[in-house]
């Protein structure tokens, strides 16, 4: 699915596109799939080099702009850059890329295991956002117990707020099945 959207949105627009997941591993595999696409040129990953796979250490924005020593060969290279890769967690580490570069769409796999608090700040920078993943495979990941997360003011339960421990991603889910869409 990652592969298609980003071949069609790098093909058909001038988009910038930033590409998110909750672990290293599931970004590794966009990375390899976008490499497989002969996109990895166009590709730069947001990361320390210990928790990747040493094969795409290249593709790290460190990597890519540490020969460069002026902020304007610097700005260059990143807003010439069209697909960023990152964790959720390594991207809350550089948020000002967000206020330096307009992007246009986030792809978000693996969605459904990071929670609304992770998601809710970011998603407004972007124009639009896509959201994959499957709660019943992988389910936010969250440590506390149900009797500490359950919501039970009824203005929020009508939006699908009953749980602190369901993502957003699940809670749009159930919204599509209860509106029929």
């Amino acid at each position: 699915i990652i592969r298609h959207a980003v071949r069609t949105l790098y093909e058909t627009s001038r988009e910038r596109i930033l590409l998110l997941a909750y672990t290293n591993r599931a970004v590794d595999e966009i990375n390899e799939c976008l490499a497989a696409e002969g996109l990895e040129p166009a590709l730069t990953r947001l990361g320390s080099s210990y928790a990747i796979d040493p094969r795409f250490s290249h593709t790290l924005m460190q990597n890519q702009v540490g020969g460069m020593h002026k902020r304007k060969e610097i700005l260059d290279y990143l807003t010439h850059t069209r697909i960023y890769l990152s964790t959720v967690s390594s991207l809350m580490g550089k948020l000002s890329l967000l206020d330096l570069l307009e992007f246009d769409t986030v792809i978000i796999d693996e969605a459904s295991q990071i929670l609304e608090p992770n998601l809710c700040g970011i998603l407004t920078r972007f124009k639009k956002f896509i959201l994959i993943g499957d709660h019943k495979q992988l389910p936010a990941v969250v440590v506390q117990r149900p009797s500490e997360t359950e919501i039970k003011d009824e203005k929020l339960t009508t939006l699908q707020f009953s749980d602190a421990r369901t993502s957003l991603f699940e809670r749009m889910l159930l919204k599509a099945r209860e509106e029929d869409w």
